[in-house]
């Protein structure tokens, strides 16, 4: 849908709250002026005026009652904080995303002056988001908006995606190589406008400082349990190394004596396995307009680069985060300080064996380094020994419980 077109249609349209609260209150001194605010919904029977500024502006009807009546010129807009659960709410009465709702945040984004911007793809996609919106200069052009390929995502979310995409001015995405993901990605680039600027930035994965996570497709812990809450959690990095041992029976202290031994892997082997991985990333940047490939090989021993297998540290995001601002024509203005003291990536960082800081001479990894490990109340610093522990004590549990039928089995 044309953004134009959308806002001049709203001017036209009797808005509907979704909402008494502060937003709602928000919303109607900041638009009520510009835009038809006739009415007032909620769940709460209690909940009878709506009022601003102790001025009573419309009563306050239920939601099923106003759905009902089905006028063709009324809009919803669902300003509170917990709008996702609007949102579905509404979807589940038969209307759909965007030509008959959005949530306020994602109305004020269309209506601002600035262009509108998605990011699209893997975890870093949702970095590079959070780097770029606190750039003065992408933000003074830009309102950013992400959303990550790889979650499922429902009707409602997908029809919203869609809706989104096919009014953004910029689109940021990832150079998907499998057939499963790019087929998935070009239906979504059919909902772009022709005049909308795309740049593609590289996967960039690989287990070339965590080999112990195996190939490409064995990287998710079969032992690190998920919840219908999430779909990651403290230990979702794979060690194959570990799992094998303690489905064998091995202790902890002789897991950690095992894999502590400088030798553990071969340096002529690591070495060939990180320029593999290095040429997995290239062959992403081909057929990508940003490159980074040269930064992870001036920055190898100098910085940390990968998180896990899966996943690249924030220096590289707020790296591709500059180069994707050079080429639109930002500077640099990134908040470095900020943006290095986030965890822009919520998962953990799996320490690097020995052997590996060792064959592949990471002498930023020398020392008894920390590192952070991921929770749900927040990041947690841990030593290699002391990871290993907890990894241990988590997958071996699970183990047990699966044997007792509390999980399914591998």
């Amino acid at each position: 849908m044309d953004r134009k077109e959308w806002i001049n249609r709203l001017k036209r349209s009797d808005i509907v709250l979704f909402g008494a609260g502060d937003y709602a209150r928000n919303f109607y001194r900041d638009f009520g002026i510009d835009y038809h605010i006739t009415g007032c919904v909620t769940n709460n029977p209690k909940e009878k005026i709506f009022e601003v500024d102790d001025v009573e502006v419309c009563p306050i009807v239920r939601v099923e009652e106003e759905i009902r009546q089905n006028r063709v010129d009324r809009y919803v807009i669902c300003a509170s904080a917990s709008s996702k659960e609007m949102e579905k709410q509404l979807w589940q009465l038969g209307l759909i995303p965007g030509r008959d709702y959005c949530s306020s945040d994602l109305f004020r984004l269309i209506v601002s002056e600035k262009k509108i911007a998605v990011s699209y793809g893997v975890c870093y996609m949702r970095g590079i988001y959070e780097c770029l919106r606190r750039s003065p200069s992408f933000s003074e052009k830009f309102e950013i908006f992400y959303s990550l390929s790889y979650m499922p995502r429902s009707a409602c979310d997908d029809f919203l995606l869609k809706f989104i995409v096919s009014m953004c001015d910029l689109y940021l995405y990832n150079a998907f190589l499998s057939p499963e993901n790019r087929r998935k990605h070009e239906e979504l680039l059919r909902y772009l406008s022709k005049d909308t600027e795309r740049i593609s930035i590289p996967v960039v994965s690989g287990n070339a400082y965590h080999p112990q996570a195996g190939q490409a497709g064995e990287w998710e812990n079969p032992y690190g349990i998920i919840s219908s809450k999430t779909r990651w959690g403290s230990f979702a990095g794979v060690d194959h190394n570990i799992n094998r041992m303690l489905e064998a029976g091995v202790d902890t202290d002789t897991v950690l004596e095992t894999i502590m031994d400088p030798r553990f892997y071969e340096p002529e082997w690591l070495n060939e396995n990180y320029e593999k991985c290095m040429t997995g990333i290239q062959f992403s940047e081909a057929v990508s307009d940003i490159r980074i490939s040269d930064y992870l090989t001036d920055n190898r021993g100098k910085q940390r680069l990968f998180i896990d297998a899966n996943h690249i540290s924030n220096s590289v995001i707020v790296e591709l985060s500059k180069r994707i601002a050079i080429r639109l024509g930002c500077d640099e203005d990134l908040p470095l300080d900020e943006l290095n003291s986030m965890q822009l990536i919520n998962t953990s960082e799996i320490p690097l064996y020995p052997s590996v800081i060792y064959g592949l001479q990471l002498d930023n990894y020398a020392g008894n380094q920390i590192y952070k490990m991921f929770t749900f109340k927040g990041s947690r610093q841990v030593t290699f020994e002391e990871y290993v522990r907890l990894y241990c004590d988590y997958c071996g549990n699970m183990m047990r419980y699966m044997n007792m039928g509390y999980f399914p089995g591998n």
